[in-house]
C-alpha cells in the first residue's frame, strides 16, 4: 500500500515540473508566444528599440511603462532610420534631380524641333511633382525672340512663355510645375523652342527636381 502512494507521489511531482517557453530572437524576456512578439521583433529589427538593460541589452520589459524621454527616443530612431511602410509612404529625401549650368542653344523653332535641355530617366512609376527653373538669354545686340518651353513628366505638361529681346534685359528668368503620374519608362524632360528669333538663345542656370509624391490632388481656382 505504501508502495502505491509513493508511485502516485511521483507521478503528480513530474506533472507540477513547469515547463520551459523558450525566448524570441530578439529579447529574451519576449517569447515567441508573446502577443506582440512580432510587433517588438519589427521595433528591433528597424533599430526603433535597442532593449531596456543596457549594456547587455538582452530585455525588452514589455510590462514596463515608458517614460516620455524613452518616447522621444523611440520617435527618433524612427524617423532617422526613415522606418516606413513601402507600399503607402515616401521615404524623405527621395526626390530626383537633374542640373546643367552650361549654355545650351536653343535651336528648334517648333516644339517638334525643341531642343532637350535636362532628362531624367529610371524613375520609379508612381505620382510626381515636378519643379524645373531656368534662364533664358538673348546674345548680342539685336537678339531675341519668344522662348516655349515644355516641361513633361510622362504624358503630362507644363509650358513657359517668355519674350525676350537684347539690348533690353535680354535675360529672363523662367519656371514651371507639372504634377503627373510617372509609368515604367516614362521620363521628365525639359525642352525649348524659338519662334521669331533674330540671332541666338540659349538656355542656362537649369535645375529640374522629381517629388515623388502619395497622390495628386488638384483644385480648381476660379476667384
Amino acid at each position: 500500500m505504501r508502495k502505491s502512494k509513493l508511485i502516485a507521489v511521483l507521478v503528480v511531482g513530474t506533472l507540477l515540473v513547469p515547463v520551459a517557453v523558450f525566448a524570441s530572437h530578439s529579447f529574451n524576456d519576449v517569447p515567441d508566444d508573446h502577443t506582440f512578439h512580432d510587433a517588438i521583433a519589427w521595433m528591433k529589427d528597424n533599430g526603433v528599440t535597442v532593449g531596456c538593460n543596457p549594456p547587455a541589452n538582452t530585455n525588452y520589459c514589455p510590462e514596463d511603462n515608458v517614460t516620455r524621454a524613452q518616447m522621444a527616443a523611440f520617435m527618433r530612431r524612427l524617423a532617422e532610420n526613415q522606418v516606413v511602410d513601402a507600399a503607402t509612404a515616401v521615404v524623405a529625401g527621395t526626390a530626383h534631380e537633374a542640373t546643367r549650368s552650361a549654355l545650351v542653344t536653343v535651336a528648334g523653332t517648333s516644339s517638334g524641333t525643341a531642343t532637350s535641355i535636362a532628362t531624367l530617366t529610371d524613375l520609379p512609376a508612381g505620382a510626381y511633382v515636378v519643379t524645373g527653373t531656368w534662364v533664358a538669354t538673348a546674345h548680342g545686340p539685336g537678339a531675341g525672340g519668344r522662348v516655349v518651353c515644355n516641361l513633361t513628366a510622362g504624358a503630362s505638361t507644363g509650358r513657359a512663355i517668355a519674350l525676350i529681346t537684347n539690348p533690353d534685359a535680354g535675360q529672363e528668368s523662367m519656371a514651371s510645375v507639372v504634377t503627373g503620374t510617372l509609368a515604367a519608362g516614362d521620363q521628365v524632360n525639359l525642352s525649348c523652342w524659338t519662334e521669331g528669333l533674330a540671332g541666338s538663345i540659349s538656355v542656362s542656370s537649369t535645375h529640374v527636381v522629381a517629388h515623388p509624391v502619395m497622390a495628386v490632388e488638384s483644385v480648381e481656382v476660379t476667384s
